[in-house]
């Protein structure tokens, strides 16, 4: 489902009238946030300002003044970015880590460290059922 937000072009007319189910996470900012600021994920829980054009959400609009550095706050996801919206869905930034990097991403970092420091075995590491192993 659509909410239509943001469309410049919408079919709806002035004076309509409608209600939106509108997908939130609840996350933290290193940075201290005013409503409305446009916002990225750089983790499953976590977001940061976004570049103009680059955002995946807003910080709360009806907070009062700023959302403030470490403090939980609510970000209303952009339309298009989760599963069905229920309350429960799955978002594309649900694979990121604090890092910044996917889980995929840090077991094979962590394999080619693991193959690094241990060049003479290298092929004896693996990854399985989502861990780094030695077999």
């Amino acid at each position: 489902m659509s909410y239509d937000l943001g469309n410049e072009e919408s079919t709806y007319k002035v004076g309509d009238k409608d209600a939106f189910h509108v997908p939130c996470v609840r996350v933290t900012c290193m940075d201290d946030l005013e409503a409305g600021q446009r916002v990225i994920f750089i983790g499953p829980h976590e977001v940061m300002p976004a570049a103009k054009g680059e955002h995946q959400g807003v910080v709360d609009p009806f907070i009062q003044g700023y959302a403030w550095g470490g403090d939980p706050f609510w970000v209303l996801l952009k339309d298009g970015l989760t599963s069905n919206v229920r309350h429960e869905f799955d978002t594309p930034f649900d694979d990121i880590d604090t890092n910044g990097e996917s889980k995929k991403q840090a077991l094979f970092r962590e394999l080619e460290l693991e193959r690094e420091a241990d060049p003479m075995c290298a092929e004896c590491w693996t990854i399985e059922d989502g861990k780094v192993i030695r077999y």
